[in-house]
């Protein structure tokens, strides 16, 4: 994998981006408009995964953007803001934003912490941390 270009995007701008996404069914539908957003350190132990399986080529392809972005100064488990990446071999930019944690509040009051977009970050970082 070679980046050819990498843009630094900050905080607010990843904020606004997100507060503008719509449904892919339906495009009136902001699901983030209103909501509270905020970029936070969350410990692994504390997040719970909304799906119950990782794509093993999809942990390859973090793996190794990790370690490119590394090499480039960019630590893709701590973004304060998100990166817009030009991949030798792709004809369009892709934008690699924070996992998307929602926080959910159980019945019993408990507050849970879901992932909604990032899985296979979430679990690349898990495998260095269990497996240093």
């Amino acid at each position: 994998m070679k980046i050819n270009d990498i843009k630094i995007f900050d905080e607010k701008t990843l904020i606004d981006r997100l507060r503008g996404l719509t449904m892919l069914e339906d495009k009136n539908v902001l699901p983030y408009e209103n909501a509270f957003i905020s970029l936070e350190n969350i410990s692994i132990d504390d997040i719970f995964p909304t799906q119950r399986y990782v794509l093993k080529e999809e942990l390859l392809k973090v793996r190794t953007l990790k370690w490119e972005l590394e090499k480039k100064g960019v630590d893709i488990f701590n973004l304060n803001g998100f990166v817009r990446l030009e991949i030798d071999g792709l004809s369009e930019p892709i934008d690699l934003l924070p996992p998307v944690i929602e926080e959910f509040i159980e019945k019993n009051g408990r507050v849970v912490h879901m992932i909604n977009d990032g899985m296979h970050r979430l679990y690349t970082a898990y495998l260095e941390w269990v497996i240093p």
